[in-house]
């Protein structure tokens, strides 16, 4: 980047939010498109400017249930997140709180990766994510797609996939319902009560920054040798669409 690029992409300026004045930078998110951000929060000016969406589980204080394979199966799922739109979609968090514990599986991983086309496919399976975007003046409708649960008969990976990690949470121990799981995509910072805590806990992950151009995917699997039951969990996705 030129020094010209950089004057013009870190600006500071002043925004007042209500009674509060923070110091705010210009920083570019895609090609092209400036958003103004503040310093201490990367989300504020998304939802103020109406770019920021969050995709839940339909009915509050419902967990839906997630398959149960043994294997990393680019066919079987939990969670697929398709751009169908015109715009870049950056994901921002994804939290996973369960309500009931899966069976057999003490150890269950967590696997992300990115890809082409729309990888839930033809599928049948696994329930629609409800998707509203967070400033109650836009009525701006999201273009994603977000399926979440025992999905079965995706689509097969392409030869673009890309795997970004695998996580584990509870390492030879079972899940507790009341559990939460956290990804936070592009944060630096992760924090966790470790993995061998016995009691309900909450975890979260630092994960990469994950951007999806038009038409490409963002797939989750959930997986582990000796599972017989699939996770159930509420869901709870942020996401910029910019």
């Amino acid at each position: 980047m030129d020094c010209e690029e950089s004057e013009r992409s870190f600006i500071p300026v002043r925004r007042t939010y209500g009674n509060l004045t923070k110091q705010l930078e210009k920083m570019s998110l895609g090609t092209g498109a400036l958003s103004t951000l503040p310093v201490t929060s990367r989300d504020l000016a998304l939802g103020d400017s109406a770019n920021y969406y969050v995709a839940v589980t339909p009915t509050a204080g419902t967990g839906i249930v997630t398959g149960n394979p043994t294997a990393l199966v680019n066919t079987t799922p939990a969670l697929v997140v398709f751009n169908g739109g015109l715009l870049t979609v950056y994901l921002m968090y994804l939290r996973i709180a369960s309500t009931v514990v899966g069976g057999g599986a003490a150890t269950k991983n967590f696997t992300h990766q990115i890809d082409q086309g729309n990888r839930y496919g033809t599928a049948t399976t696994g329930t629609q994510l409800t998707i509203n975007n967070t400033n109650i003046l836009s009525n701006v409708k999201s273009s994603v797609q977000a399926t979440w649960g025992a999905i079965t008969g995706a689509g097969i990976a392409t030869a673009n996939v890309r795997l970004l990690g695998n996580d584990w949470f509870r390492v030879a121990l079972a899940d507790v319902v009341g559990d939460v799981y956290e990804f936070q995509y592009g944060s630096p910072v992760g924090t966790a009560q470790g993995s061998s805590v016995a009691t309900v806990a909450s975890f979260t992950r630092s994960a990469p920054a994950v951007v999806l151009p038009p038409q490409s995917s963002y797939v989750l699997n959930i997986w582990s040798a000796t599972f017989t039951a699939g996770i159930t969990a509420e869901v709870q996705l942020g996401f910029a669409e910019k």
